[in-house]
């Protein structure tokens, strides 16, 4: 017999439980193995100390305390506070539910003011009239753009300036987005707190040019600007640019000499010595070395062709636009 079966038989071995075979190789095998010797000795002490114990004895009318303080806990009443804050639940775990409601009040607000939950809570167009058919200006051409057309320059008695926005699909497209985002100096006409320069708008699928109005607040004098775009998912296919000058007296001439000068700037300057809007339909990311002295309208003209655009009249304003 093996060291490892024997000594799983040793606590039989000393209750007398083992059979009469199995008791003989036992003893056979602890006569000629000193590790297991050693190891019955141990229990054989182990079970002398524990036989000299003497036996605990509770201490006097214990079952009845036990039972009484168990009786007194079940019909003691929570504290009306803890029952209207916990509902009765132990408090470690009252306070797991109460973190797990904060984080869902912290992560609401946060989406909330995320653009993309925005545009998913916001599944109507409330403040855009009607969509008509935009007037055939351009030819889309497969070439997605946004025109931006001021139909007053001047703000009204309350401040007011009406925005038209013309948008060019290249093809019909499924959920299109609309992005309206306004200088620091304008606010949308209709209150939004979260978000007084910025609204996302849902306008479905377009198959054909179509053409809207917004209204917006003025709230400084200078030139202000609204940016327009339009997405389908993750691509952006056109955006569009006006800029306005407000309250400024425009010049007869327009003397320029800036090296390196942003676009955006640039044509802000330009708006602001002109005193009309600007209007451009594609996206602004280059800079320029822009060098111009002469009228106005020869100062835009000259813009345009830096870049290759062509400048067209309309409304009082220009358009500067892709051939």
């Amino acid at each position: 017999m093996k060291c490892d079966r024997v000594k799983e038989l040793l606590l039989d071995y000393l209750n007398g439980d083992l059979s009469a075979p199995e008791k003989l190789l036992v003893d056979e095998h602890i006569g000629i193995c000193p590790s297991c010797r050693e190891e019955l000795r141990k229990l054989e002490k182990m079970r002398h100390l524990l036989s000299s114990l003497k036996p605990i004895e509770p201490p006097p009318y214990f079952t009845q305390k036990v039972i009484a303080n168990y009786y007194a806990r079940k019909e003691r009443k929570a504290h009306p506070l803890r029952v209207f804050f916990f509902g009765g639940l132990k408090p470690s775990r009252a306070f797991a539910y109460a973190g797990f409601a904060i984080f869902l009040i912290f992560a609401f607000a946060y989406l909330s003011l995320s653009p993309w939950w925005g545009k998913a809570r916001q599944a109507v167009v409330p403040s855009i009239p009607t969509l008509k058919r935009a007037p055939s200006i351009i030819s889309a051409k497969g070439i997605g753009k946004i025109l931006v057309l001021p139909q007053t320059t001047t703000p009204d008695a309350q401040g007011r300036i009406r925005i038209e926005i013309m948008v060019y699909p290249p093809s019909p497209q499924e959920k299109v987005w609309l992005s309206l985002l306004l200088s620091q100096g304008m606010v949308f006409a209709s209150e939004n707190p979260l978000l007084p320069h910025q609204k996302d708008y849902y306008i479905g699928k377009l198959s054909s040019p179509v053409s809207f109005w917004t209204d917006v607040q003025v709230s400084s004098q200078g030139v202000q600007w609204i940016r327009v775009s339009c997405q389908s998912g993750n691509h952006k296919w056109a955006e569009g640019l006006l800029f306005l000058p407000i309250g400024i007296k425009p010049s007869p001439f327009v003397s320029l000499s800036q090296s390196d000068i942003d676009a955006i700037s640039l044509l802000a300057l330009l708006c602001e010595r002109t005193g009309k809007p600007l209007a451009l339909s594609v996206p602004l990311s280059s800079k320029l070395n822009f060098s111009y002295q002469g009228d106005a309208e020869g100062a835009i003209h000259h813009y345009a062709s830096l870049l290759g655009l062509t400048a067209l009249k309309y409304n009082g304003g220009f358009i500067i636009e892709i051939p």
